[in-house]
């Protein structure tokens, strides 16, 4: 699949996917306050991301995985722009693309599930990563830090769920009409 592509079409690709997640972070995101302060955001555009690093593998991935979180922010800051979150999202992404590669011809399982095997572990362990960075920069207790984690992960189980199941549409229509053109 991807040795037939240019870099200029993979390149083209990744651009399209990083708006698209800019977008999508854009309108649908909504932010969870406690106490005023910004505890937790709810959105899908990570599902875009990783579709990158399923298709066009760990390196494009790693690359969409750190722009969408730039343009994201430019587009709607948050708070602080933080540098080593981009860094755990360009790794993030580079992971879940170099998982697949390895690990996709080998699992028995369909699509969806393949995916969902690739991407649950890497994106829950990096929630975690990000979770233990805002522990060091907002100067957490442990207890501070638990009481944030978990609906962290809660939201992240839901968000790789439904985004592992729109990249395997995403894969499904990719396979049937667009690689036709390559």
């Amino acid at each position: 699949m991807n040795s037939q592509m240019t870099a200029t079409r993979k390149i083209a690709i990744t651009a399209l996917f990083v708006a698209m997640a800019a977008v999508v972070k854009l309108v649908s995101s909504q932010t969870l306050d406690i106490v005023g302060a910004p505890i937790l955001r709810i959105g899908f555009p990570s599902g875009f991301t990783r579709f990158t690093a399923i298709l066009l593998g760990p390196l494009y991935g790693g690359i969409a995985g750190g722009l969408e979180d730039v343009v994201g922010y430019l587009l709607k800051p948050t708070g602080a722009y933080l540098l080593p979150l981009t860094i755990v999202e360009v790794v993030k992404n580079a992971l879940v693309g170099f998982s697949w590669f390895r690990l996709r011809d080998k699992l028995p399982f369909g699509r969806f599930v393949r995916i969902l095997i690739v991407s649950a572990p890497v994106c829950l362990f990096f929630t975690t990563v990000n979770t233990f960075l805002f522990r060091y920069v907002f100067g957490f207790t442990h207890k501070a830090f638990l009481v944030y984690l978990m609906p962290r992960l809660g939201e992240e189980i839901v968000s790789v769920i439904v985004s592992s199941y729109l990249i395997s549409l995403y894969l499904m229509v990719y396979e049937k009409h667009i690689q036709r053109g390559l």
